[in-house]
């Protein structure tokens, strides 16, 4: 049978056009083809995050997040369940409110965001107020985008919705919140978050981001970060602020210009500096390119560049050519810095050991960067392995 289809002419012709597409003189199987056209036009990459990938900026092809003991999904931040009705109805100097009462916990400090509607130039568009169990009023309680709102001793929030005033035009519906068209979130102060999350669902947030960690545009422009940590200003210096980073990890910056000073800061979790690592010297050596080591406490570093002092010009921004900060023991090829996107993944529970989610499975697609990606989880608990297939770009001459 496989011999059939081998000589099937039209196997040969795709087996032929491949061979075309690819450069090759491999002879394909039937069975292999398919893995043959998708090896072209993606790349399959996996293992426990961060996964390191090529892509050409579209939506992920596919994906697998393989679960884990204690479950891959932190609970999400908003305490306020749509499924409580505002059933009561209040009314207060010709301003009708219909509210919830929520029982937290008391004496605590909450944020809440909405993006329900208000017009403070008419006095009238539906909004959102929360008391602390007091009668509802708008002097000290109504959201307009965020507010900070502390229970008293028995924990008792009054969420209102304004359904009436002098313009009646603009009533709210249950069905807004209910569809998730208009938002409310109560969450802990301390999280300081504002991005709405559903209540009750297990959110994994997929961070992509490039690898060139440090945006230009950021450089402090006439600092350095001196041996102890602290910021000195000096015309003929530049650094970047402070970037996130990991201990026991090589860290190599470039650009494309000369200095003769150039090196590393790096501060623990708290910020506080723990050591400098540098080259610096008084002859005509220049250099483009450093790598260090990251202390194994380190949790922040800064990139310091100049000239030798006393005979160093003025750096600026626009002096550094192709810059490029990476997590790499060697300089790779210059890529721009793209700002991290996340995008987040919400489940009714937690990915366990022996289970997995998938793109068909969350229909929620995760988008890409052009160049090198860089998938990481931001969850409690980490997958203990994630498969991804990512779109790339071949130019094939047909």
């Amino acid at each position: 049978m496989s011999e059939i289809l081998t000589n099937n002419k039209y196997y040969k012709d795709i087996a032929d056009t491949i061979r075309q597409m690819k450069g090759v003189a491999t002879t394909y199987k039937p069975r292999e083809m398919a893995g043959a056209l998708r090896e072209m036009y993606s790349t399959e990459v996996e293992g426990v995050p961060p996964l390191t990938f090529p892509s050409n900026g579209n939506n992920l092809l596919n994906y697998r997040i393989d679960g884990a003991s204690g479950g891959v999904g932190d609970r999400t931040a908003n305490l306020l369940d749509y499924n409580w009705l505002f059933d009561y109805e209040q009314k207060i100097v010709n301003e009708y409110f219909n509210y919830i009462q929520i029982t937290l916990e008391p004496n605590t400090t909450y944020n809440v965001t909405s993006d329900y509607n208000y017009d403070q130039a008419q006095n009238a568009t539906a909004f959102i107020v929360v008391n602390s169990n007091t009668a509802i009023t708008t002097a000290n309680g109504g959201v307009f985008g965020s507010l900070t709102v502390t229970t008293t001793q028995d924990g008792i929030l009054k969420i209102a919705r304004r359904i009436k005033g002098n313009n009646e035009t603009m009533v709210p519906k249950r069905e807004d919140f209910e569809n998730n068209s208009k938002h409310i979130q109560i969450s802990i102060n301390s999280v300081n978050d504002d991005n709405y999350d559903p209540y009750g669902k297990y959110k994994i947030p997929a961070i992509i981001s490039g690898k060139n960690l440090a945006n230009k545009n950021d450089m402090l422009q006439g600092y350095w970060a001196y041996a102890d940590g602290t910021y000195i200003r000096t015309n003929t210096w530049i650094c970047t602020p402070k970037i996130a980073c990991k201990g026991n990890v090589d860290y190599t910056f470039q650009f494309a210009n000369n200095s003769r000073w150039i090196g590393f800061v790096f501060y623990d979790k708290n910020g506080n500096y723990i050591s400098t690592s540098n080259i610096q010297n008084s002859s005509s050596t220049e250099y483009r390119t450093y790598t260090a080591t990251s202390p194994s406490n380190a949790r922040y570093l800064v990139a310091n560049i100049a000239g030798f002092p006393g005979t160093e010009s003025t750096i600026s921004v626009s002096d550094l050519i192709n810059f490029q900060l990476e997590k790499n023991p060697t300089a790779t090829n210059y890529e721009p810095y793209i700002e991290p996107t996340t995008t987040n993944i919400y489940l009714d529970e937690p990915i366990g050991a022996n289970e997995s989610k998938s793109l068909s499975d969350t229909n929620v697609n995760i988008p890409t960067i052009n160049g090198t990606n860089i998938l990481s989880i931001d969850t409690t608990v980490q997958p203990s392995n994630v498969y991804v297939q990512a779109p790339k770009t071949n130019n094939y001459n047909l």
